[in-house]
């Protein structure tokens, strides 16, 4: 039947999109090189939670009751998962793997809500992570490059000597935390709000508690980025090309416009929230012909 499809549609996805079926992820991500694993970030589990998006809006809305709850457990429980896993670890690619995991988990807890702030706030965190993921998998394997350690303890103060570095860092955390301004929080306060309206409060919270621990994890490195590790190895830092400092200089200015600009992509996110629980407005759009059709 009709509810056993969307079932299946849904383990599909989730497969896709890492939620809770993630055991694949750490270890893809960790061996991809840079600019792969930054390209698998961006979009690789983000297709899955867009279509995730669409197939749970419009598509199978009428179970409602059964999916959506679903939903936010399934993301809860990734969320925990993914705040396990950059606690677990000092591989640097590890971290930043189970990061994605996290932000997935986000994701899915404002469809879960089953409300327009929430499922404007996905969508705009997923814009987002988009580009903040793509920074972070492009600092990281920058850092294994210079340092040829995937272990954050040998990272030795390489923000001294490599400042660009230890400031896009810093930006890319606070995004990740959603501090305001940056890019991050327009979307978290909407899956904040959704899961208020829908009163998921222990999604609501463990959120939270998952963001602090995601921002710890993040700030565990830069310590080591800026301080060292004084009981650590010499490590003969590579020189960084500069191709990848003009690409790393080009994802902080993208980061900091999206929080800048927040209204006007809050403005366009908002539209496509509305196309996605609009049966009718989807329909007009889509096929106009259709109006007034039984």
């Amino acid at each position: 039947t009709v509810t056993m499809i969307s079932l299946i549609f849904l383990v599909a996805f989730s497969a896709k999109a890492a939620l809770v079926l993630f055991m694949w992820l750490p270890k893809a991500y960790a061996v991809l090189n840079t600019e792969l694993a930054a390209l698998f970030a961006a979009l690789m589990t983000k297709v899955g939670a867009y279509a995730l998006i669409r197939f749970f809006t419009l598509l199978f809305d009428q179970h409602n009751d059964l999916i959506h709850p679903l939903l936010a457990t399934m993301a809860a429980i990734t969320m925990v998962i993914g705040a396990i896993g950059v606690i677990a670890y000092k591989d640097i690619k590890k971290i930043a793997a189970y990061q994605v995991i996290i932000s997935i988990g986000f994701i899915i807890l404002g469809l879960g809500t089953n409300t327009f702030a929430g499922i404007n706030g996905a969508i705009f965190y997923l814009v987002n992570d988009i580009v903040v993921k793509t920074l972070l998998f492009f600092i990281i394997g920058s850092l294994v490059y210079i340092t040829g350690y995937r272990q954050y303890q040998y990272l030795n103060g390489l923000a001294k000597k490599e400042p660009l570095f230890g400031v896009a860092f810093i930006i890319m955390i606070f995004a990740i935390g959603g501090v305001p301004p940056f890019s991050g929080f327009p979307g978290k306060v909407l899956i904040f709000q959704g899961a208020l309206q829908n009163g998921n409060y222990i999604g609501l919270a463990l959120m939270i508690i998952t963001s602090l621990i995601a921002m710890y994890s993040l700030f565990r490195i830069l310590f080591y980025m800026y301080f060292g590790d004084k009981d650590g190895e010499e490590v003969n830092f590579k020189k960084i090309p500069l191709y990848r400092k003009r690409i790393l200089s080009i994802l902080v200015v993208v980061v900091i416009a999206i929080g800048i600009a927040a209204p006007v992509v809050l403005n366009v996110t908002s539209d496509a929230t509305e196309l996605n629980t609009s049966d009718q407005l989807y329909q007009k759009l889509v096929n106009p012909h259709l109006k007034g059709e039984d």
